[in-house]
């Protein structure tokens, strides 16, 4: 049975009060159409949800965006790592 540790891998910086999780490609598209701009998340929230899926076109293109809870800062990301593979990976808001 192998052991699984967690570790401290980055932070990550908020300035918007809430962040993604999602494929860099999607977000960072060469051609600007696959890309989800803010404008277009800002766009998508407007209801004001805590958290909301990202959807974009098919095959893949799902992405989940929250709030921090804590507004702007920089918190800790952590992955949980078994057998050299990163199985889980969380951010501490607090």
């Amino acid at each position: 049975m192998s052991k699984a540790n967690w570790k401290q891998i980055g932070s990550c910086g908020v300035d918007s009060g809430q962040i993604m999780i999602v494929d860099p490609c999607y977000v960072l598209a060469d051609d600007n159409e696959r890309g989800y701009s803010y404008e277009k998340l800002i766009e998508d929230r407007k209801d004001h949800k805590a958290s909301n899926e990202l959807v974009f076109s098919p095959p893949f293109g799902q992405g989940v965006v929250t709030d921090s809870g804590h507004g702007d800062g920089v918190y800790p990301v952590y992955a949980k790592i078994e057998d050299g593979l990163v199985k889980e990976v969380k951010i501490k808001f607090s």
